[in-house]
Parts: structure tokens; C-alpha cells; sequence
């Protein structure tokens, strides 16, 4: 089945919304959560949990859900771009129908393009936090790798592990 949309555009959509998040100011720790975004906009505290629950979560995945909304401009702007773009050639006839090419037999068309889109930009996503806790995971394994032979090696010496003790007067 066929989208219509390349593979780079969805990653780069992808991309976006992960710079757009960083970008904003914000990290992939818990300790970045900016938590001062429940009390923009109230003088007095809030009644309840869920309002300041929501604005946090909105400040921290505006960008994601954002760029997740803009996915069906991709799959409409082929069929626009005549419309807005000065081509001087001749527009056939299916190119002169535009957008509304997609809404034959009430829409089918479009909602199986945009709900492709949405899980091929899920998968991509879900793919590239794979790959980023994947990377991490090899680094800590490293690392202790690391720490073990310098820890074994010095048991393993002979030699005394702490080799300058001050006396305590």
C-alpha cells in the first residue's frame, strides 16, 4: 500500500518535533520537566490536579503532538501545489480535480493515507527512541565492562588500592 509521502518526509518530521522539543528548552530527564508551566496564567492555585496536569503536558509534548497533527499537509500538498505554485504547463485532468481526488466514495481514500502516515510516523518514531535507549544501554555496558577490568586488575595487583591515607590529627 501506498502513502504518497517519501520516507525522508516523515523523518524529517520526526526530527522536527525532536528539535522543536529540545529546542524549547526542555530534557529528556524527569529533573527537565518544567513544572512551572501549571501556574502560568492563574494567580491563585488551582482547585484541582488535572488543569496543571494538562498544561505540563502540553508544554512538554506541544512539539510532538503539533507535528503529528501537521502529517495530512503531506498527503494533500500534492494535490495543491498546482493551485498555489506558477506552472506554466498544462495541468491534466486529474491534476486540475486536486484535493477532492481523495474524497471519493466519501473519504476512503483519505483516511487510509492519513492513518498509513500516522503508523508509518509512529513506527519511525518508535524506531528512532529504540535506537537512542539502545546506544545508552551499549554505553553503560561499556563503561562497567570498563570498570571491571580496572577493579579486577587492581585486586588482582598485588598492590595496595589506596596508596595515600593522611592521618587524621
Amino acid at each position: 500500500m501506498s502513502v504518497g509521502v517519501p520516507w525522508t518526509s516523515i523523518a524529517l518530521t520526526s526530527l522536527l518535533a525532536s528539535q522543536q522539543f529540545f529546542v524549547t528548552g526542555h530534557q529528556a530527564t524527569i529533573a527537565g520537566i518544567q513544572w512551572t508551566a501549571a501556574f502560568h496564567g492563574f494567580r491563585e492555585d488551582h482547585t484541582t490536579v488535572w488543569l496543571p496536569a494538562l498544561l505540563v503536558s502540553l508544554n512538554t509534548f506541544a512539539s510532538h503532538i503539533l507535528c503529528t497533527l501537521s502529517l495530512p499537509l503531506l498527503i494533500y500538498w500534492p494535490f495543491t501545489r498546482g493551485r498555489w505554485m506558477a506552472n506554466h504547463h498544462e495541468k491534466t485532468v486529474d491534476e486540475d480535480k486536486g484535493e477532492f481526488l481523495l474524497n471519493v466514495k466519501g473519504g476512503e481514500e483519505a483516511h487510509r493515507r492519513v492513518y498509513l502516515l500516522i503508523v508509518r510516523f509512529m513506527l519511525l518514531s518508535a524506531i528512532k527512541v529504540t535506537a537512542v535507549s539502545h546506544l545508552f544501554l551499549l554505553f553503560i555496558t561499556y563503561v562497567n565492562q570498563r570498570f571491571e577490568r580496572l577493579a579486577l586488575k587492581v585486586l588482582y595487583s598485588g598492590h595496595p588500592v589506596i596508596t595515600y591515607c593522611p592521618t587524621v590529627a
